[in-house]
Order: structure tokens, then sequence, then C-alpha cells
């Protein structure tokens, strides 16, 4: 939290219920072509969490899960190499769009997730499917057995997918499985 703060970036800390900042009404960023974006409340909504305003992190003593820095998207390709240096090799990390990056306890990742979920539910690997847009989505689509890109997916989530889809906007899940299941 400390090195952070030492840069022109907006910070959340979030745990399963919450999100923890310091002024949510001015967590804007530019994030390029999408324009203006309230990271805070962004999360908020996304995540179903509710925001608990802070006066500053110096005696933030919290148990978190996840804790997340963003901020306009040319700061963030100057400086992202830099914000995670100090930590980069002893917790995981995903730069979830190009002007955000997570952070989680090391070993961290959607894989993780989805071989959790494979083995309690005795699904072999190979008959999983995975969908994915974002960086933070390569592992999971690298680990299913089949790893699709969403039409909006990067580029680099693109090369490493098996197959593509349709984008978010244009219903992709839906449609894949659609075509797969009942073609």
């Amino acid at each position: 939290i400390q090195h952070a703060s030492k840069y022109d970036a907006v910070i959340g800390l979030m745990d399963h219920d919450n999100i923890y900042a310091l002024n949510a009404e001015e967590a804007v960023i530019d994030t390029g072509n999408e324009g203006l974006l309230n990271v805070i409340k962004g999360e908020s909504v996304d995540c179903g969490l509710e925001i608990i305003e802070f006066d500053h992190f110096d005696d933030f003593d919290k148990p978190i899960s996840k804790f997340l820095v963003a901020s306009h998207l040319d700061y963030m390709a100057e400086h992202r190499e830099a914000i995670i240096a100090p930590v980069k090799d002893e917790i995981s990390f995903e730069y979830t769009a190009p002007y955000f990056i997570e952070f989680m306890k090391k070993g961290t990742n959607k894989a993780n997730g989805l071989e959790a979920a494979l083995k309690v539910l005795n699904i072999p690997r190979e008959h999983s499917v995975a969908f994915g847009d974002g960086e933070n989505d390569l592992s999971l689509i690298q680990y299913a057995g089949t790893g699709i890109a969403m039409d909006n997916a990067t580029t680099n989530i693109k090369e490493h997918a098996d197959l593509q889809t349709h984008s978010n906007d244009e219903n992709g899940i839906v449609t894949f499985l659609e075509d797969k299941l009942f073609n």
C-alpha cells in the first residue's frame, strides 16, 4: 500500500463483502477508448461489494483477498512495471486491463480456481471449457480443455485460445454453447 501510494493511482482493497478506498467519488481514471471510469464504484457494482471509505491506509489492518491499483491509461503504461517491482516475486498479480493491476495471494489465478472446481465436480480437465477476454483470463483459457476467446479479447488471449466466439456484448458465450449443444 505504501509503495503503490507513491504513484498517481487509485487504490482499492477488497475482501469478500467490501471494497475499501480513500475517496470513492474521486476514483476516476481515463481508460482511453472506454472513456472515464470510476474504478471503485465500478468494482463495487461488478463484484457486489459495499464501499467503505478511509481517510488513509496507514493503519489498515483488515484481511483482504485482493488489492487493486488503477491509473490513467498512459500513466499506467509508463509505470506499471515499477508499481509491481517490489512484490512481483512474492505475490500474484494480473493486468486485468491496460489501466488496472490486481494483486492477490501468491498462486492465485483463474486456472487454479477451475482446477479446484473440476476436482470437486469430478470432471476431467479435457472436458472443461473456459471463456476469456482479458489478460487475467490467460491462465484459465490455457488450462481448460478448450479455451475460447471472446471477440473483444486482447490479442494475447486470442493467440492462446483454441477457438473464438462473438463478443461479450453479442452474447458470445450463449451463441457458442447453443451452436455446440444444439447443432
